[in-house]
């Protein structure tokens, strides 16, 4: 393996502080940790407004500003294909990594050039996630869509999915898959790093003044597939039957969240904090649920929440709703929190019961359960496996 010289291709928000960016830095360290390197790096990031380049001995990193136009990804493929860039990658490369579907279109331009195989990390539902962004996709346009999809994902070599039910999903839909090599590896964590610190608990939790309070986190962006309503809805019958509970809301959207408890009047029992990813355990470490509330559908029957991995791994209990990937098994089976299927379900007598039963599940069981499974280091060898073609 360590012969094997990889340039990964990334046509997202690699800088910026969220569940994408995470993931892919999870595919570097197995990068790093199978073959002693995390080799070469070309990066498309709409949030640098400038040309970034880091040399390293054993690696090269360049990112390259973007917007989300068309015209502007049409330019950087042209380039890629036909032109002169990118001038700094000299090396010869043996494969091509592609972190999430929009970074293939890239990838194969580099690989008409150099004639690499290309090992595709599957994020989620492509197909579906367009059509979530541009409301309505009919007919047609969905025919299209669909026509791309297929096309691209034939000049794949090798597939690395997030879930089993993603990987159950799009071989149904393109049989020709199951006779490529894939492998799953779900958004996991470092548990060297993600883990129940008492110290950080204490402190946190008294500069908020909720030393004796039950404190439920949320962490992530409110994304469309976000059940917000029933967030607020909890948040309501928590505030009228249970007014000792608060809730810690780690985003970056913290304008919206604001102005959505204002609304609501519920500023007095929440608050919002944008953390650095580095400082995210401390900040769960204070918490006492972990909470997921996601809508019905196809793009979370298939997802793989890092929020989960990292929840289990300080030991939070988790309450989430029911269709989110492999987790609705996980939970349950393995006694790590709850799993309902709406948040609106739950009546004001049965949640003080729900809470007493999840503060009850102990946090050491829950954490040890995430080291054992979800550990990122536990994925290297079905990770080297589909690097080798």
């Amino acid at each position: 393996m360590d012969s094997l010289s990889v340039i990964s291709v990334v046509y997202g928000q690699y800088y910026a502080n969220n569940g994408f960016s995470v993931r892919v830095n999870l595919i570097r360290r197995l990068l790093e940790m199978t073959t002693g390197s995390p080799g070469d790096w070309l990066i498309f990031d709409p949030n640098i407004d400038k040309e970034v380049v880091n040399n390293q001995k054993d690696y090269l990193e360049v990112g390259v500003p973007r917007t989300s136009s068309i015209t502007n990804l049409l330019r950087n493929i042209y380039q890629l294909r036909w032109g002169t860039w990118p001038v700094n990658f000299t090396k010869s490369y043996n494969l091509i990594l592609v972190h999430s579907f929009n970074s293939l279109f890239i990838a194969l331009a580099l690989r008409q050039r150099w004639k690499l195989p290309i090992i595709l990390d599957v994020h989620g539902l492509w197909l579906e996630e367009i059509v979530q962004k541009l409301c309505y996709v009919f007919g047609l346009k969905k025919k299209v869509l669909l026509a791309i999809e297929s096309t691209m994902l034939k000049q794949v070599d090798g597939l690395i999915f997030v879930s089993q039910a993603l990987q159950k999903c799009m071989i149904e839909r393109y049989p020709f898959l199951k006779k490529k090599p894939s492998v799953i590896v779900p958004c996991s964590v470092d548990t060297k790093k993600f883990k129940f610190d008492q110290k950080a608990r204490s402190r946190i939790r008294q500069s908020f003044g909720w030393e004796d309070n039950i404190i439920i986190v949320h962490s992530g962006i409110i994304a469309p597939w976000v059940d917000i309503e029933g967030i607020i809805y909890l948040m309501n019958l928590c505030k009228q039957h249970i007014p000792t509970v608060r809730f810690l809301f780690l985003s970056s959207d913290s304008e919206k969240l604001n102005a959505l408890f204002s609304v609501h009047n519920l500023q007095s029992i929440a608050k919002v904090l944008e953390v650095n990813h580095n400082y995210m355990p401390k900040y769960l470490s204070a918490g006492d649920i972990g909470l997921v509330c996601r809508i019905r559908s196809p793009i979370n029957q298939v997802a793989s929440p890092t929020k989960l991995a990292e929840y289990l791994a300080v030991g939070l209990p988790v309450l989430m709703t029911a269709g989110i990937g492999d987790y609705d098994e996980w939970v349950i089976t393995n006694r790590l929190g709850i799993v309902i299927k709406d948040l609106k379900e739950i009546s004001a007598p049965d949640v003080n019961i729900l809470f007493k039963q999840l503060i009850d599940i102990e946090r050491l069981s829950i954490s040890n359960w995430a080291i054992k499974y979800l550990d990122f280091s536990n994925f290297k060898n079905s990770f080297k496996s589909i690097l080798v073609l």
